[in-house]
């Protein structure tokens, strides 16, 4: 894969990147998009690319984003509701990529 693809996925972040958003939260606690973009001044969908480049070392929430490994026992209720959604919205994905493969074989038949 060429870097110019590599950038269109990634949004051209870097493990500086990752690494700067750890420790905003690290020092912060739960954060919410406009609070990380005003204090980083990323953009909004950046801050949705590195989160997703840190996978399960942060959850992403109705209340923002904090680090797995700061939760709190209250936070585990949140963090929980969080896995619940991602869980749902990938059985989503799935039924519509089911439906989808069935249309087009309808087409090509």
């Amino acid at each position: 894969m060429e870097a110019a693809q590599l950038d269109l996925i990634t949004g051209g972040v870097s493990d500086a990147d990752t690494m700067t958003l750890r420790a905003w939260l690290a020092t912060r606690g739960w954060q919410t998009r406009g609070q990380i973009s005003a204090g980083l001044g990323w953009h909004i969908r950046k801050i949705s690319i590195v989160a997703d480049l840190l996978g399960t070392d942060i959850i992403r929430s109705q209340l923002g984003f904090k680090l797995t490994d700061q939760l709190t026992v209250p936070d585990l209720a949140i963090a929980l509701e969080s896995a619940e959604h991602f869980i749902s919205r990938g059985k989503d994905e799935i039924r519509h990529g089911l439906a989808l493969k069935k249309r087009l074989h309808a087409l090509i038949s």
